[in-house]
């Protein structure tokens, strides 16, 4: 998608200007297998290309970090039903003992699926993990 191209690009340019630690690792947020069906294409998959090549990052693909729980739509949620909706949804499907992670995600509201990945990360090891967003809302009560 070239939307999807140039705002990964220009996350990518904001990444480069500002000062951040390189992780060993991207992971776009993952969307379960039934939801993509239904919508075709996974948004943080869409930024993350550019962003990985434009980094020079090692980039995680879809069979590494899954959505294994189907779980409602996020936005249709409030911000208790979202930390809930996510409880155990993530799989890590190999060792990142000592890596230091980013995920990518498109938009961060309550941060409820930040949280659930990070959790699900740390759990399996990781040693650090940064969220990057294309875009920040106001938080959902």
């Amino acid at each position: 998608m070239a939307t999807g191209r140039l705002l990964g690009e220009l996350l990518a340019d904001y990444l480069t200007a500002g000062c951040f630690l390189k992780p060993d690792l991207l992971i776009p947020v993952p969307l379960h297998a039934a939801h993509l069906r239904e919508r075709g294409f996974i948004q943080a998959l869409e930024l993350a290309w550019p962003v990985a090549r434009r980094l020079r990052l090692r980039f995680a693909h879809h069979n590494l970090c899954v959505r294994g729980k189907y779980t409602a739509v996020q936005s249709e949620l409030d911000a208790v039903a979202r930390r809930r909706n996510l409880h155990a949804a993530f799989a890590i499907h190999r060792s990142l003992t000592g890596m230091h992670v980013a995920i990518l995600d498109d938009v961060l509201t309550t941060g409820a699926t930040a949280a659930a990945l990070s959790l699900t990360l740390r759990q399996t090891g990781t040693a650090s993990v940064q969220i990057w967003c294309l875009a920040r809302t106001a938080r959902v009560s």
